[in-house]
């Protein structure tokens, strides 16, 4: 562990500030870290020298006058977005070496000597602490596309990959399954929710054996500075109480993928990497164990005399039987450039990846007395070892997991399935009248803070675990609130509640039934009634504002092509990530491999996955849940380039909307995000709040999918109406902004008649030869004949004589608005809906648009 904090620490983070006395700064760096008597870096080590030259790329030597150097300039520094290539100026500042050894000091004060405590703060909180701009200086001036904290975090993953002898390091993925059908295996949000959080506890065990012996710097991915869990660990486990409390936001919103990628020893014939791979398993399946393992006593301990005292024989072997964990593990060493284009069928890597060629072709363009003393020729092999071993995880995962029923005798009753995972049995007897008296116990007596079971509700261990696990273990050890989980019928009404004055959140016992159902719909159903004030409140606002809301939206966002993004497909060229000054000198040069190489696409390397990792980390910690917050919303999952919301149907687009900005710009003008590049795709399902949730989450996904395939960078709406009328249409992010404007019009009162009569003229407006102009002066027609009433406004509320523009205009100049993204959408990505499909789909958002202002059925 000291090793390794010398190594994190071999660059001071503010070398950009001072190249030449970097060394020297870093020896008084790390001797504040380590304490008195501590010597600096170690200098024979070689990760720093590793990870530079998985992210080097050909550069000349800065010449004997340092003519070609690249330093401050008036305080300021130049660097690049890593995937947009975006240009920014860094105002710096000049160096404060006592200001930083002061903060170091700060952070490990009050630590024991032990150098893993020390590590482990200063990796957490070092960045944080010095701040911006600090925390952004590049770690190459010339190639100013990755930050010297990046660096830093390579350097020491590479080196715990390898200091365990010899044989070189390994990448190892791992991948826990079935995810989809374990959380939409739900019959509330919480059990949605506890789904989520039970998967990430599960993939955050799995990666504690390479926190503990390696340390968290060996992730490639997913980024865990910052991530709830990791903070939680290291205040309660390792006692670092100077790690800050995450706070509740971030508690509440399952963050940690499924799946990692991380560097490991390979050690004698790969026996230490497959011996990491093997207690990653052993760790998720145990920590499943254990939650399963709390909730079966707790039940128990609720039903001391239950109608068959077997009731949980099989509980066990479900639970060891449902999940699927692959891990795979591909050595570094022996993969050069030969050994990877073969595995992947080619006889050159040149063929496979030829940006990296022409990047490693700067070499032969830089002259001899400014050539460097390192290989220049190792670009894009991080690549194409990374992108070798995710296809390796592709294959093993194309082997199906199929969950194998507990062995029985001969002859021996099995019980029925249960109501919620069928390929499994229901706990209890296997006869059927003893099965019923079972269960009609268990719902009496399993009641765990307000938590219980449903009448008609006969679970399996693992529906069980999921539906009693939040209060039975995770609420106690994350700090949360119960009162925060709301039902489907209270997130319909979110904005309603505020609006009336109603905190929902305060009340003890709250069921968003209260707001639809009479008592004795309640008290036939099993469930509570209202307490009387409250029920008197929820009478007055009735009768001041209008019903409330009983519509919700399932937000489901996936950012697209995550995985050509890790193969470099879209990163910016070379050219565009070169500090001007060596982009010039290469273009002076005149030569055909400097002109090939400065085209080329930025080949990846550590700093690129870093970037990425960092950016989704903090997009899924602390920006998304937020702004589902923001919005009124509850978020399910939030994993970074993947999310699971619930919204009230008014609040929705806005919100998916302001997920995508942020995704790509970041929530504040410092932090990390995916670039102007990045792009995301969504669906939205508008539900009623008795629907069943997995037919809304699958109503969701279909949406997602189908933005996927109609270009991505979309959102797709899906209508989900209680009579049984279900529509679908796209709408480009540019078109939010309109769609919420008409919402807003039409929850202000506008008529929405004219809708449904350009519905019914869609038949002869979707003709083949129908001219643009044609269409939108009948559309003009239909939104001017619209009816007036007694006090001279239009159906969308506006004055006919206000000298504005008409509701026909306006809703002409939407279409046009709405043909014209389409267009454009068709000639990017191969989109070939014809007017007919555009047209019936910008009538599908304007009828959707007061569906949504509604939330209610007609």
């Amino acid at each position: 562990w000291e090793t390794l904090l010398r190594v994190w620490m071999h660059d001071p983070f503010d070398k950009a500030l001072d190249v030449e006395g970097h060394a020297a700064r870093a020896n008084r760096y790390v001797g504040a870290a380590l304490g008195p008597g501590a010597r600096g870096p170690a200098a024979s080590d070689r990760a720093p020298e590793l990870a530079a030259q998985s992210e080097r790329l050909p550069l000349p030597t800065a010449g004997v006058q340092g003519e070609r150097a690249v330093g401050p300039e008036k305080g300021a520094l130049c660097r690049f977005h890593p995937l947009s290539g975006r240009p920014e100026t860094l105002h710096c500042g000049g160096l404060d070496e006592g200001a930083a050894i002061e903060t170091i000091n700060g952070i490990v004060a009050g630590l024991d000597a032990a150098p893993k405590k020390r590590f482990l703060a200063l990796w957490r909180l070092l960045p944080d602490r010095v701040g911006f701009p600090l925390n952004a200086l590049p770690a190459d001036t010339r190639l100013p596309d990755h930050t010297l904290i990046d660096h830093a975090d390579i350097a020491a993953g590479i080196w715990g990959s390898r200091a365990q002898g010899d044989e070189g390091g390994a990448v190892l993925s791992f991948a826990l399954g079935p995810v989809q059908p374990f959380i939409a295996a739900a019959r509330s949000l919480r059990d949605f929710w506890t789904g989520s959080a039970i998967l990430s506890r599960m993939a955050f065990a799995a990666m504690r054996p390479i926190i503990d012996g390696l340390g968290p710097t060996a992730f490639v991915f997913p980024a865990l500075r910052g991530n709830p869990l990791m903070d939680l660990w290291l205040r309660e486990r390792v006692g670092l109480t100077c790690v800050p409390e995450p706070d509740q936001r971030a508690c509440r919103s399952p963050s940690l993928p499924h799946r990692f990628v991380a560097l490991a020893p390979w050690g004698p014939d790969g026996k230490t990497a497959a011996d990491y791979a093997e207690r990653c398993k052993t760790a998720a399946r145990r920590e499943w164990d254990d939650l399963s393992k709390a909730v079966r006593e707790r039940l128990r301990a609720l039903l001391p005399h239950p109608e068959s005292a077997c009731w949980d024989k099989d509980w066990s072997a479900q639970g060891e039987a449902f999940f699927d964990i692959h891990t795979t593990v591909v050595p570094q060493r022996p993969l050069d450039d030969d050994a990877l284009a073969r595995w992947l069928g080619e006889d050159d890597f040149a063929k496979l990846w030829p940006n990296a060629a022409k990047a490693r072709g700067l070499a032969d363009a830089i002259p001899a007395d400014a050539r460097p003393p390192y290989d220049g020729r190792t670009a894009g092999r991080w690549q194409a070892q990374l992108d070798l071993s995710a296809r390796i995880m592709q294959a093993e995962r194309l082997i199906r997991h199929v969950p194998a029923p507990p062995p029985r005798p001969e002859g021996q009753r099995v019980p029925a399935k249960c109501s919620l995972l069928g390929s499994f049995e229901q706990m209890g007897p296997a006869d059927f009248a003893e099965a019923g008296r079972f269960w009609d116990e268990a719902r009496e007596k399993w009641c765990i803070k307000g938590v219980r079971l449903r009448r008609h509700e006969r679970f399996c261990a693992i529906a069980l675990t999921k539906r009693f696990a939040m209060p039975a273990v995770l609420e106690g050890e994350l700090g949360l609130d119960r009162s925060r989980f709301p039902d489907t019928a209270t997130v319909a009404a979110a904005h309603w509640l505020r609006r009336a004055g109603i905190g929902w959140q305060d009340e003890r016992s709250w069921n968003g039934r209260w707001l639809h159902d009479a008592d004795g719909a309640l008290e036939a159903d099993g469930e509570d009634r209202p307490p009387p004030e409250l029920r008197k409140r929820l009478s007055r606002a009735k009768d001041e504002y209008d019903p409330p809301p009983v519509y919700y939206a399932v937000l489901v966002m996936d950012g697209d092509d995550l995985g050509r993004w890790l193969r470099g497909e879209y990163a910016p060229t070379i050219a565009e990530v070169m500090h001007p000054k060596l982009r010039n000198w290469f273009k002076g040069l005149d030569h055909p491999a400097a002109k090939a190489g400065l085209k080329a696409r930025r080949p990846v390397g550590p700093a690129l996955h870093a970037a990425i990792s960092g950016a989704l980390g903090h997009f899924a910690t602390r920006t998304a849940p937020k702004i589902v917050e923001d919005h009124l919303g509850t978020t399910i999952y939030s994993g970074g380039d993947d999310l699971l919301a619930v919204l009230p149907a008014r609040q929705a687009v806005a919100c998916a909307r302001e997920l995508r900005r942020a995704y790509r710009e970041g929530d504040t003008s410092h932090a990390p995000a995916m670039g102007e590049k990045a792009t995301l795709s969504a669906g939205l399902a508008f539900v009623y709040y008795k629907e069943d949730l997995r037919l809304a989450l699958q109503a969701a996904r279909n949406a997602e999918a189908q933005a996927k395939r109609s270009g991505k960078d979309a959102l797709v709406l899906r209508f989900m109406r209680r009579s049984g009328g279900h529509d679908e249409a796209l709408l480009d992010w540019s078109g939010c902004e309109w769609f919420d404007d008409l919402t807003a019009r039409f929850a202000d009162g506008a008529g929405s008649r004219w809708t449904y009569r350009l519905r019914a003229v869609l038949p002869v407006l979707s003709g083949p030869d129908m001219p643009d102009d044609l269409i939108a002066a009948e559309i003009r027609r239909i939104g001017d004949r619209s009816k007036v009433d007694d006090r001279g406004e239009m159906d969308d509320g506006s004055k006919i004589d206000d000298g504005g523009p008409t509701l026909g205009s306006r809703i002409a100049a939407r279409w046009t608005e709405y043909r014209q993204a389409r267009r454009e959408r068709a000639a990017r990505s191969g989109d070939r809906c014809g007017v007919d499909g555009r047209l019936a789909d910008f009538v599908t958002l304007c009828q959707g648009a007061a569906f949504v202002a509604r939330a209610r059925d007609d």
